[in-house]
């Protein structure tokens, strides 16, 4: 045997890997991803579905006030013009 053969089988039986502890982070499992997703997901339609309902009835209740306000301006616009024959 060569000295370099004996010196690099020495040195690999001599430096064995340092065996590390590392702390494992805690990595949640994919059905429970999955589940979680599926939960975020069912409150964000729900969120959209309560925003999509209030700006209907801001709409709705935009429009009484504009139709009433319409009605007010023809009863005036009427009343000055039959003033004014």
């Amino acid at each position: 045997m060569s000295p370099t053969t004996a010196t690099s089988s020495t040195v690999d039986k001599e430096s064995p890997v340092p065996a590390v502890s590392k702390k494992r982070r805690h990595v949640a499992k994919k059905p429970d991803l999955v589940n979680w997703l599926e939960g975020y997901q069912a409150q964000q339609v729900e969120a959209e579905e309560r925003h999509l309902e209030l700006t209907r009835k801001m709409h709705e209740e935009n429009m009484t006030i504009m139709s009433g306000l319409i009605d007010i301006l023809k009863t005036v616009v009427n009343k000055n013009y039959l003033t004014h024959l």
